[in-house]
């Protein structure tokens, strides 16, 4: 457990697992055997039944929710802004931020 500044314990989050991606059929990853990847695999082939040779779908990932428009349009502003300041410091250190103030 962690502490947190005045002492007291934190309860500990376990990191999410990653989903892994089944690249191997479904009768090689039950027997832990190597496969190919073809359609049917050599494995599936070689013991003739190539329709048991099926693959797992690929998972959908899921994307963060986008941020708004307007959180971007107002960090990107800022940015603006920001940069404005440092090039009217840069001509005249006496006007410095208040230069730009409204």
């Amino acid at each position: 457990m962690d502490l947190s500044l005045d002492g007291q314990a934190l309860p500990s989050v376990p990191p999410q697992k990653r989903s892994r991606v089944l690249l191997s059929c479904a009768p090689c990853r039950n027997s832990k055997l190597k496969c190919d990847r073809n359609q049917p695999c050599s494995q599936c082939a070689k013991k003739d039944r190539p329709e048991a040779c099926v693959y797992a779908p690929k998972p959908v990932k899921k994307k963060p929710p986008p941020k708004g428009m307007s959180a971007r349009l107002k960090r990107l502003e800022g940015m603006v802004r920001n940069m404005m300041e440092a090039e009217v410091e840069e001509q005249d250190p006496a006007l410095g931020a208040a230069g730009l103030a409204r």
